[in-house]
This record gives C-alpha cells, sequence and structure tokens, in this order.
C-alpha cells in the first residue's frame, strides 16, 4: 500500500514538471470597456443601411429580437434572457437622454428612435446598466445621432425599394466657436401585405433633427460648451394585430382581412434639449431636457353592430356566421 502512495505522488509530481502553465492578461482598460458595453460603429451602420433597428442589431451577441411588422416600427429587444416584449426589460436612450416617457413607465409607448439619423449605437450589458435607471434589468442601447462638423458640408440620399428611404442633411460651421447641423430623415413603404379591396397597408414616417452647439469658453486644456437639440417625428402605420386562420395562410399568406382596413396608428414626438458641458481632465455634464408624445391607434376588435366578434371571424366552430360576416364587409 505504502508503494503505491509513493508511485502516485511520484507520477502526479512528473506530470506537474512536465506540464507548461500558462498565465494570460489583458490591460484594465481593456477589460473594463468589454464588460460595460459593446459599439455598432458608424462605418458598420452605414455599410448595412438599415431603417430597421432589429436588423442593425442583429450580428451583436447577448441580444434576443422578436420580430411583429417586418419593418422594425415596433421593436421588441431584449438582452440576456429577459423578455423582448416592446423591449420593457431594457432602457432605451439617445444622446444619454431616457426615450421613454418617464424612468418607470409602460415602455410600450410605440416610440423608438429613428435609426436612420444614427451615427453610432453602444450596448450595455451587466453591471454598468445600474446607471440607466430601474427598467435596465436586461441591459440599455445608446443611440448616438451625427455628430457635429467643424466644417460646411450638405448631403442627400435616396434608396427606393421595398422600403423608400430618403434623407437630407446639412452641417453649417458659421464661426469658429458656433456649429450646427440640420437634418431630415424618412422612410415609407406600401408594405407586403394587402387587402382585397385596395386599401393601403404600409406605412410612413418624417423625422427632423436641429442640433447646435456654442463653445462658451476654450482656454488651454478647458472647454466650455452649451448644446441645444431640437426634434420632431411622425409615424402613420397601417399596422394591425388581425393575424390569417392557417387555411387563410397557406392560400395567401399576405392577404389580411378586410376587418383590418381601419386599423391605423399614428404619433408624433417632439423633444427638446439643453445640455451643458465641462471638459477637462474631470469632465462634467448636465442636461435639460422635456419630450412630449401623442399616439392613436384604431384596433379592430370586433363587428359590435352586427354582434360579430374576433373569436367568430378566425374559429371554424362558427363558420355559420360568415355568409353573414361576408355581407357585412362588402356592405
Amino acid at each position: 500500500m505504502k508503494n503505491f502512495i509513493l508511485l502516485t505522488i511520484l507520477l502526479f509530481s512528473q506530470a506537474l514538471i512536465a506540464s507548461e502553465i500558462f498565465v494570460y492578461a489583458t490591460q484594465i482598460d481593456e477589460l473594463e470597456d468589454l464588460f460595460n458595453r459593446e459599439k455598432i460603429s458608424s462605418t458598420k451602420l452605414t455599410e448595412m443601411q438599415y431603417s430597421d433597428v432589429h436588423r442593425a442589431l442583429r450580428s451583436t451577441p447577448g441580444l434576443y429580437l422578436q420580430e411583429e411588422d417586418g419593418f422594425g416600427l415596433r421593436p421588441n429587444i431584449g438582452m440576456r434572457g429577459t423578455s423582448p416584449k416592446r423591449s420593457k426589460k431594457i432602457s432605451i436612450y439617445e444622446d444619454g437622454v431616457l426615450m421613454a416617457p418617464a424612468p418607470y413607465s409602460d415602455p410600450a409607448a410605440y416610440f423608438f428612435p429613428n435609426i436612420l439619423r444614427t451615427e453610432d449605437i453602444n450596448v450595455y450589458k451587466g453591471a454598468s446598466t445600474l446607471r440607466f435607471g430601474p427598467n435596465s434589468i436586461g441591459g440599455a442601447l445608446n443611440f448616438k445621432t451625427r455628430a457635429l462638423s467643424n466644417k460646411n458640408k450638405f448631403q442627400a440620399k435616396l434608396t427606393y425599394g421595398l422600403i423608400k428611404k430618403y434623407s437630407l442633411l446639412a452641417n453649417v460651421a458659421s464661426t469658429s466657436r458656433l456649429k450646427s447641423l440640420v437634418e431630415y430623415n424618412g422612410n415609407s413603404s406600401d408594405g407586403f401585405k394587402e387587402l382585397s379591396n385596395g386599401q393601403p397597408s404600409g406605412f410612413t414616417k418624417h423625422d427632423v433633427l436641429l442640433k447646435s452647439q456654442w463653445t462658451l469658453l476654450k482656454k488651454a486644456k478647458i472647454t466650455h460648451d452649451l448644446k441645444l437639440k431640437l426634434s420632431y417625428s411622425n409615424e402613420k402605420s397601417h399596422e394591425s394585430y388581425l393575424g390569417l386562420t392557417p387555411d387563410d395562410f397557406d392560400y395567401k399568406p399576405y392577404q389580411k382581412y378586410l376587418g383590418a382596413q381601419k386599423d391605423l396608428m399614428t404619433w408624433t414626438q417632439k423633444q427638446a434639449s439643453l445640455s451643458y458641458n465641462i471638459d477637462s481632465k474631470n469632465k462634467f455634464s448636465s442636461k435639460l431636457y422635456i419630450h412630449e408624445f401623442d399616439r392613436s391607434w384604431d384596433k379592430f376588435k370586433g363587428f359590435h353592430k352586427q354582434g360579430l366578434s374576433l373569436e367568430q371571424l378566425t374559429n371554424p366552430s362558427h363558420s355559420e356566421f360568415k355568409p353573414h360576416l361576408l355581407s357585412v364587409l362588402k356592405g
């Protein structure tokens, strides 16, 4: 027994001597940056040219995306295993300003920053989300709008396809201390679903952004800036929660029932922010902002005057209602 124990110790010692131990190290800044955020750069966003935020975020690890309308009008984003429904477990920011109506409000307000005016996106996960408020259980997204330029620039772009995108961008540098940006983005589509009576089934979005920066003081390594941001956005979309029965989907998957012809979402959003920044060895920033959001969504629930419900429309056991239902729709 003693010989066996001695032999085991000897073999284990030889294995340790023969093996190699590798120690890897990295800089603390790199480790913290990896832990705190992932960045989708302006170069990538320019290459992708997506108007659907789902497609832009698809390559980011740890994000869960759920399609709803096919155009990204109502994004559903989850992080770290949380529910993606209405992005309710993450916080959405633009230029460091919360986009939800209030920190504790329901995120299903159906407003989301326009990715067409976004220069880059920061994705925050882990402990770094503690600074982003109570709805950041999963994480946070910060959309950064286009930066101001020191030179006068003008840019126009038109893309035509299933989704028509058009934008106008003007950077104006009036003086060495004052620079401004005016940007317009619009996108629209006729939709990939259709109604038999020819009613519209697509959407239209418009977005106007104005940014200005005034350098109050620039001396040595200290800069004092005052920044103003004004924005107006609106949307009109013929989207519906009304789906198809399995038989109707197999026959014609892109049709919409006539009951959805009056389903319409309209909203307008206005925002203004004023920030004071000190850029030195120790940075300081203070922001004052206001949002105004108004929405209206007419959704099909049933034919109340005729006593027909959505269940009677889609449930095969209520087939006796179909002849009467067709006469109601045609009438």
